[in-house]
């Protein structure tokens, strides 16, 4: 192939090939169909067409990790990183560097992505929290929690702010991590979760954060009817907002 416009229209070809071969698991499959793709794309594909790069590489970036080259998906992240033109381009990438250390036990790495994340989202973990952050996040969340019943939150707006989204589905990857380490940062995630819904609308991820919070009033306070209540928002929220890629975790943890 000579000209560029072939070269582009073969690209996005093998990009829907390796997507559909990523659905099916056919992780190496989805690795040839993704890496003829990047082959067929150039330096200045960044500039000339910018979405189908962005996506090709980040696409390939995840099928990497996902059949475990995690040092191949990691320079092809960092390209991204480089060339990607906003934040909200960058964060797929942060996502699958955070799920690729979690995978390889770097629970402490992953979990310092997420928070430097977070904060250039506008979401303030303390790097080092202590039992007074608990303290202070826990009031803070009772007091956007305040007036509201339980039940209401269940018809609150839909979250349409793409940044606390992004924000949301940060925090709901490392709060495992945060837990396995046994860091505080764990509650401080499910509390920030909480408030970010309550303020600015409800998305798939609160029908997580509500759940553990649940959890967490249950555990920490021996509340167990409100933690209970917490625990049915979450599982309402799966139906309502039609979570079903959460409905596993979301169930493990009301269980």
């Amino acid at each position: 192939l000579k000209e560029e416009s072939k070269k582009e229209e073969l690209a996005q070809l093998n990009l829907i090939a390796g997507k559909k071969a990523k659905i099916a698991t056919a992780y190496e499959t989805a690795i040839k169909y993704l890496g003829t793709s990047l082959m067929l794309l150039n330096i200045n594909s960044w500039k000339n067409n910018y979405d189908l790069t962005l996506e090709t590489h980040i696409e390939a970036a995840e099928v990497e990790y996902l059949n475990g080259n995690f040092e191949v998906s990691k320079e092809l992240g960092n390209i991204v990183l480089y060339y990607a033109s906003n934040l909200l381009d960058k964060v797929k990438i942060y996502e699958i560097q955070i799920q690729s250390c979690m995978a390889q036990n770097y629970l402490q790495e992953a979990l310092e992505i997420g928070i430097t994340v977070l904060n250039i989202l506008g979401v303030r973990l303390p790097i080092e929290p202590k039992f007074h952050h608990f303290l202070k996040y826990f009031a803070e969340t009772n007091l956007v929690l305040f007036g509201k019943t339980i039940e209401d939150l269940a018809y609150l707006s839909r979250m349409t702010d793409t940044y606390k989204l992004a924000a949301m589905q940060i925090l709901m990857l490392i709060a495992p991590a945060a837990s396995m380490v046994n860091s505080l940062q764990f509650p401080l995630a499910i509390f920030a979760m909480v408030r970010l819904s309550v303020k600015y609308g409800n998305s798939s991820f609160a029908a997580y954060g509500y759940s553990i919070y649940g959890a967490i009033i249950c555990e920490k306070l021996g509340d167990i009817e409100r933690g209970y209540r917490f625990g049915q928002l979450g599982i309402l929220l799966l139906d309502k907002l039609n979570a079903t890629s959460l409905k596993c975790k979301v169930y493990f943890v009301f269980n």
